[in-house]
């Protein structure tokens, strides 16, 4: 099941860390973003979400009034929240659990020390043990005989993909063994991992038009036979993915109003 994941912080470069970490290391998000507590406030009103992430200070309202708010609020008052921190002193670490915040991290922190957090904020039916890498721009050409389709990668793993893909086919030629290509972007050396047989898993409708007929779905797919050059190029790719995130994370860090 899809699940809904606000993000909140002043700092841009953060914001897309965050994005950035959360598609490649939980499977089934929709991720939001707000650039304020109070923006991320009046969202949460309206809309369902099932976690906060937010960073704890803000120019107007901070996490620590933003948590007060929720609890104020019948319907809200159990919306999981994780904090992010830049500090991890006792006296934080105090106010924080008097606030009524039970889950936080302190910068720098990388993708799997986050999807560890929101585990456990979110007290997620079962873990996973692969690592996802998230990489905009990715492809996955999907050859399914006389189908042939071009998704939207959201994560990838050695062991399989997650992908949307748009004006899916009506019929039900996803229910066969597809061979997936996954072409990665320039700044990846246009690198593919090709010849990779997968088996759908699962889907998700995203979108519907007028007439209630799927224009957008969620497919996530399981590698039954991938050769050793394409998990080579899967691990290059991922690799790459992962130093640049920490990276961007520590500049971020270094300059969190970017």
């Amino acid at each position: 099941m899809t699940k809904r994941i606000l993000v909140i912080h002043e700092s841009r470069v953060l914001r897309i860390i965050l994005v950035a970490y959360l598609n490649t290391e939980i499977g089934e998000a929709e991720v939001v973003t707000a650039t304020s507590n109070e923006e991320g406030l009046e969202r949460i009103r309206t809309e369902h979400f099932d976690l906060v992430l937010s960073g704890l200070e803000g120019s107007g309202m901070n996490a620590l009034d933003l948590k007060l708010e929720l609890d104020d609020l019948a319907d809200k008052k159990n919306l999981p929240m994780v904090v992010v921190t830049s500090i991890g002193t006792r006296e934080q670490r105090k106010r924080l659990a008097e606030a009524g915040v039970e889950h936080y991290l302190v910068s720098p922190f990388n993708s799997l020390d986050l999807r560890k957090m929101v585990e456990a904020a979110m007290d997620p039916r079962s873990k996973r043990g692969a690592t996802r890498y998230s990489i905009p721009g990715a492809k996955a050409l999907l050859d399914l005989g006389d189908y042939h389709e071009v998704g939207l990668v959201i994560n990838f793993s050695k062991g399989g993909l997650l992908c949307d893909l748009s004006h899916p086919n009506p019929g039900c030629a996803l229910l066969s063994i597809a061979r997936i290509t996954l072409q990665f972007p320039p700044e990846y050396g246009e690198a593919q991992a090709r010849d990779i047989e997968a088996v759908l898993t699962r889907l998700n409708v995203v979108t519907r038009d007028a007439r209630q007929i799927p224009t957008q779905v969620r497919t996530a797919w399981r590698f039954s036979n991938a050769p050793d050059h394409a998990l080579r190029t899967l691990q290059m790719a991922g690799s790459q993915a992962q130093r640049e995130l920490e990276q961007a994370a520590r500049t971020a860090d270094e300059d969190p109003r970017d």
